[in-house]
């Protein structure tokens, strides 16, 4: 069952007033006893009664000494660095107040500025009166909001880009075999000599590749045994006038 609200207001019955008084005071001495429990810290507190001329301290008279000693030890700017009364109290609480309302009549104006915006753009102009004001806060409005359009833009893009580079596949494949492990008996050829070849008769190929093969002198062409050739040589020699008949 949730507690009645309390109507924070001054008690008119003395009996009823008393009563409060005694309870509120045996609550407010516990809570301080537990923050000095939980949190380490020194704390004293001294409540004044009205129906009673000696004021209550708490946790005794000497505890509430040495620590009154202990702050006066402190200098001027330590002591108020974080001291609230009443009217630091109140200041803040006005403060806080005008910041809110500022903001909120910021985010109005914000959004009449919008709506008014796309009115314009449906060419619905005769519905708004506008001020000088209006109109410069309209411009400034529309410059913010095209602002934030580049701006998420740029960042989509980004995005889309560094997507599209995680998800594509590697430029060059690395090769199985470095050069380093390339065996030195392999000859490369560069420049002009790589791309000339060596031309042999028909006939002869195989027989160069043989002798290449078990490393055998090269014969030239000039001593190879050409039968034609012989026979033609043999027949002048016949025919000649020189010869032996």
């Amino acid at each position: 069952m949730t507690r009645k609200k309390l109507n924070l207001s001054y008690i008119d019955n003395d009996s009823m007033r008393k009563a409060t008084f005694n309870k509120r005071k045996k609550g407010f001495m516990k809570k301080i006893h537990e923050l000095t429990v939980l949190c380490g810290i020194e704390a004293c507190a001294v409540v004044y009664n009205p129906s009673n001329s000696t004021p209550e301290a708490w946790p005794s008279n000497s505890g509430v000494k040495n620590v009154v000693e202990k702050f006066e030890m402190l200098t001027e700017v330590e002591q108020e660095k974080r001291m609230v009364n009443h009217e630091g109290f109140l200041k803040q609480n006005i403060s806080k107040a005008v910041a809110n309302n500022n903001k909120k009549m910021k985010d109005n104006g914000e959004r009449l500025m919008k709506e008014v915006m796309f009115q314009l753009l449906r060419g619905k102009r005769d519905e708004f009166k506008l001020t000088n004001k209006n109109r410069e806060d309209l411009c400034n409005y529309i410059d913010q909001y095209l602002r934030e359009l580049h701006h998420h833009k740029n960042e989509t893009l980004k995005r889309s880009s560094e997507a599209t580079n995680a998800m594509a596949p590697p430029s060059m494949v690395e090769p199985i075999i470095s050069s380093s492990e390339i065996p030195e008996e392999v000859n490369t050829l560069t420049g002009a000599a790589a791309d000339q070849q060596e031309y042999y008769p028909v006939g002869l190929s195989d027989q160069y590749q043989y002798q290449q093969q078990y490393e055998y002198p090269i014969e030239p062409q000039d001593l190879i045994d050409n039968p034609s050739q012989n026979q033609d040589q043999q027949e002048e020699w016949l025919i000649s006038n020189d010869g032996p008949f």
